[in-house]
């Protein structure tokens, strides 16, 4: 697909295997727009199941996002599955509920840090029996429910606007993170587990914050040249 559509790839179409969004400012822009991707799947002689086909919609739900013109959003029905997730009895479970979690990280303010004593039990041996949930495991786990319930929107980048980046170093000792702005408007959020055990002075971990995000959004930051702000 992003092959057929590379001349429109990231202009007015985003491909994932077999998926085609279309997405336009106006109504008039939008059919313009529609007419060339149709006749891209013509000329390859590929065809578009009209069942499974919307046209035109304010909003749409995609790859488990719901997208519109103000943003991106989580998929209230995998929020829902979040908020009801019992707490976990086994490292299988708590996997489970990790996959989930992690797949919506980028809604996060320092998902990193808020997971760490949940991601700790993921190491071998850690978690061996319902006495490895402590307490922090336990806030931990309630905090990331509460957190994913905050219906967070991600604007849309804007290529033509200075992208700036606030950091979140405040010494923790799990982990540090960052968000992508743009006029005051949450991109994305990305953050930064510290190794276990990591000894190093405060610092040296702010070294590491700024290397770690600024890789992360690397080629945004580029595009948009913007400043770094801690």
């Amino acid at each position: 697909m992003d092959r057929m559509f590379r001349p429109y790839i990231d202009r007015f179409v985003v491909c994932y295997l077999d998926d085609i969004l279309v997405y336009s400012k106006t109504r008039e822009e939008h059919l313009e727009h529609l007419k060339l991707v149709l006749e891209v799947l013509r000329r390859e002689q590929m065809f578009a199941k009209h069942a499974k086909c919307l046209w035109a919609q304010p909003q749409v739900e995609y790859l488990g996002h719901i997208v519109s013109a103000t943003g991106v959003k989580m998929d209230p029905w995998k929020v829902a599955v979040v908020h009801d997730w019992p707490a976990p009895q086994n490292l299988q479970e708590l996997r489970k509920f990790l996959g989930l979690t992690n797949y919506f990280r980028k809604f996060i303010k320092q998902y990193s840090v808020l997971a760490a004593p949940l991601t700790n039990l993921t190491h071998k041996g850690a978690f061996i029996s319902l006495e490895s949930w402590t307490s922090e495991c336990q806030q931990a786990f309630e905090e990331l429910k509460r957190v994913i319930a905050n219906d967070v929107t991600l604007a849309f980048p804007d290529h033509s606007l200075p992208f700036l980046v606030k950091l979140f170093s405040d010494a923790s000792i799990y982990g540090s993170g960052a968000v992508l702005l743009q006029e005051g408007r949450p991109i994305a959020f990305t953050s930064k587990k510290f190794y276990l055990g990591c000894g190093d002075p405060i610092h040296y971990r702010g070294a590491g914050v700024v290397s770690g995000h600024t890789r992360v959004e690397r080629v945004v930051l580029l595009l948009g040249g913007s400043p770094l702000y801690t």
